[in-house]
């Protein structure tokens, strides 16, 4: 009884998302690689390129710098940090 209420359940939930894919095409898309455990295709083109320079470059900051990059790139992107704020 379980199995078939929950088959019931997903082939609803199914049909429901067939129908949002088809009037969201990229929307469904992107659930469907976030849901797949992916990354968007070309998210690594905007990763930004550190020149060397001898003086350096606070961790914190190419942190910072990579993090607000990739999540304009990867919409379900979460992170952060404790307390690595610029100072």
């Amino acid at each position: 009884m379980c199995i078939s209420r929950g088959q019931d359940q997903e082939n609803a939930w199914n049909a429901k998302f067939a129908a949002y894919a088809e009037s969201y095409p990229e929307l469904a898309k992107e659930w469907t690689t976030m849901q797949a455990g992916q990354l968007p295709e070309g998210w690594e083109a905007v990763l930004p390129e550190f020149p060397a320079d001898p003086k350096g470059l606070a961790s914190r900051e190419s942190s910072s710098t990579v993090l607000g990059t990739v999540a304009k790139a990867v919409p379900w992107f979460l992170g952060g940090a404790a307390d690595l704020a610029p100072s």
